[in-house]
């Protein structure tokens, strides 16, 4: 975004409306970020559980 773009929104619509709006995106963008890494794990720990569970029948099998 260029800096007189920038400063037009400023001048035209005031600084906290632009503030607000930009930290909107921000949180938006964070959050996705966070949404993306939060579904990545649960992946990860579904495979890890269910390695857990395949050790552990190999286990009761034996006895």
């Amino acid at each position: 975004m260029d800096i007189n773009v920038v400063a037009s929104l400023i001048g035209s619509l005031g600084f906290p409306i632009v503030s607000c709006g930009f930290l909107a995106w921000f949180i938006y963008k964070v959050v996705l970020d966070l949404q993306k890494t939060i579904e990545h794990n649960t992946k990860i720990m579904e495979k890890i559980l269910t390695k857990l569970d395949m050790d552990e029948g190999d286990e009761n099998d034996d006895k």
